[in-house]
């Protein structure tokens, strides 16, 4: 029997960080809020950090529980350096990316980049899965 714990959270987060990030550009593409003074908007605004907050705490916590599972000694010393390190790099990308981007003044773009960002790792998820349960 399968165990999908860390995965099938993995996903519910990654999901629900796809909506999120979908439904926010949906939004601002049909100019859904014309006014940002709007209570809906305001709402709406408080729902999708509060959501995206939660999303991303489930992956960091679901992150640091499997590499703290997986890792002994160095080898843990040395996966969370690697993970750091990538942390920060694509920060300063993403970073880089929306300034580039002007997403101060339009934020539809970066929305839908983040959408299709977060799809990659569904993908490979499901990949890996597929590649796990071949011979079986």
């Amino acid at each position: 029997m399968r165990k999908y714990r860390f995965t099938s959270v993995a996903v519910f987060c990654l999901l629900l960080l796809f909506i999120l990030h979908l439904t926010g550009f949906v939004a601002l593409k049909t100019e859904l809020f014309l006014s940002t003074a709007s209570t809906a908007f305001i709402s709406c605004s408080l729902a999708y950090i509060f959501l995206t907050g939660v999303a991303t705490g489930g992956i960091f916590l679901i992150n640091v529980t499997a590499r703290q599972k997986r890792y002994r000694g160095e080898e843990f010393a040395n996966a969370l350096g690697v993970s750091h390190t990538l942390s920060a790099i694509l920060f300063a990308v993403g970073s880089w990316i929306g300034l580039t981007l002007n997403v101060e003044k339009d934020p539809a773009i970066a929305l839908l980049l983040a959408a299709l960002i977060t799809a990659i790792p569904l993908f490979a998820i499901n990949r890996k899965d597929t590649l796990r349960h071949e011979g079986n």
